[in-house]
């Protein structure tokens, strides 16, 4: 029986072995299909909106690339009061708004926050922390059991604390893993945002 099995074992190699090699790159490219339509599946399982402040235009860079990987919804958080143009000023208003809890108001709101599981928010890094005017747009809604997942643009800083104090701000909400990187590099961030958003499941293709 031994030499049954394996002389069997070794006709199934032999037919394997003699199989056109292009049956086995059709196999390969019918994997690589299905597990792309797999993906694709799998974002269109969510509901998702891309929440975004942008005060120079980076971060907007980035929401809008996300919103094309995923297919999601872009709004754009924008204060009723401009912050000023000029980086000082802006500044000077920033750490007014840090000293005193303030809560810029937010112009416009989202239809119906309800319908989205899954909320990107997208803001820069500014002392280490978030945009107060973030803290507004998030204040607004109930987040309770809603992925979110947080994107951020910086000078050079890093992310300082600003995940972390998102994570405080949004504790009934499930925070994912971010994004971060340099805003002048925001033009180039294509293959990274793919490979962030396929290890989170949301890549649209």
């Amino acid at each position: 029986m031994r030499h049954v099995h394996r002389d069997a074992s070794h006709w199934c190699r032999l037919i394997f072995s003699a199989v056109p090699p292009a049956y086995h790159e059709d196999r390969l490219y019918l994997q690589k299909a299905q597990s792309r339509a797999e993906r694709i599946v799998n974002a269109m399982k969510h509901k998702i909106l891309i929440a975004y402040f942008s005060h120079t235009g980076y971060t907007a860079t980035l929401a809008k690339e996300i919103a094309d990987l995923t297919g999601g919804s872009l709004f754009q958080i924008q204060p009723v009061d401009d912050y000023p143009e000029d980086y000082r000023a802006t500044v000077d208003r920033y750490k007014e708004e840090t000293a005193k809890h303030l809560r810029p108001a937010v112009t416009g709101s989202v239809r119906d926050m309800d319908q989205y599981d899954v909320l990107f928010v997208g803001f820069p890094n500014w002392g280490g922390d978030l945009p107060y005017i973030v803290y507004s747009f998030l204040e607004q809604y109930d987040l309770a059991g809603k992925r979110i997942v947080p994107f951020c643009t910086n000078g050079g800083g890093g992310i300082g604390q600003s995940f972390i104090l998102l994570q405080d701000a949004c504790r009934t909400a499930r925070v994912m893993k971010g994004f971060a990187c340099n805003g002048r590099q925001a033009v180039d961030q294509t293959d990274a945002l793919r490979e962030w958003l396929s290890g989170l499941g949301l890549l649209k293709e």
